[in-house]
């Protein structure tokens, strides 16, 4: 029915197993950018930002948003310093929220 490739299943189930547990975690504070910095393993922080990743670089396949995605895909798994940009940049704004952080990164780097 669903023909699903093996990164794709893969990513889907990370996100599953982040969200149940940063669900777990958040439960007493909110989800802002200081909580991945402070609270999260390294491996929880990566597989969160590239589930946001994801999100910002998922577009309909007819709009023909192609460029804009890959330049994402580029920004965020080519080079070897997003990572640790996305980290320096959650703790100098830690009360916003990680979806708006990495936007404004991509933003940056990508223009619409």
């Amino acid at each position: 029915m669903w023909n699903l490739g093996v990164a794709y299943r893969l990513r889907l189930g990370v996100l599953a197993a982040l969200a149940w547990t940063v669900g777990s975690q958040a439960s007493a504070r909110d989800l802002n950018a200081g909580f991945v910095v402070e609270t999260m393993s390294a491996l929880e922080q990566y597989a969160y930002v590239a589930g946001i990743v994801e999100g910002l670089a998922t577009v309909p396949p007819d709009t023909g948003e192609v460029a804009a995605a890959n330049c994402i895909y580029a920004w965020f798994y080519d080079d070897t310093d997003s990572m640790k940009n996305t980290l320096a940049a959650f703790a100098y704004f830690p009360e916003r929220r990680p979806g708006e952080v990495v936007h404004a990164m991509i933003a940056q780097r990508c223009p619409p």
